[in-house]
């Protein structure tokens, strides 16, 4: 992907970006970690499209403040709606986290309780495994 040009690329390359933060978002509400591979590159190539971007990221700030104000309005809502996805989207990654750590810490006691047996177990049936999980 090019460093955008025109208005016009401009415009586009917001909508991408739009696009594939939603994505990203969809992804990781339906735990679809192929679709999910599919769209971690392309924020990747968006994320070097802005890094090549001259002036970087002040630079695409100031360029889509000199935007007409009906294409400026547009942006902005696309750009408020990328917004909204990327916190939940990062507050979904973290939910993840927490769910697989205690997964994990399930499946490490039941491999000591096959070695052990069950007198050795150190989280009790019925027990919390955190405040969190």
């Amino acid at each position: 992907m090019e460093v955008p040009v025109t208005e016009q690329d401009l415009v586009e390359f917001i909508v991408f970006v739009g696009e594939c933060m939603a994505n990203q978002r969809a992804s990781i509400e339906k735990g679809d970690w192929q679709q999910l591979n599919h769209v971690v590159p392309k924020l990747q190539e968006a994320l070097l499209v802005i890094s090549r971007f001259p002036g970087g990221l002040e630079g695409l700030r100031e360029r889509l403040e000199n935007l007409p104000d009906d294409q400026r309005q547009r942006i902005n809502h696309l750009m408020e709606a990328a917004s909204v996805d990327r916190r939940v989207a990062a507050e979904l990654i973290k939910i993840n986290l927490h769910r697989f750590s205690a997964l994990k810490a399930l499946h490490e006691n039941t491999v000591s309780d096959e070695t052990y047996g069950n007198e050795h177990r150190a989280i009790k049936p019925g027990s919390r495994l955190s405040a969190r999980a």
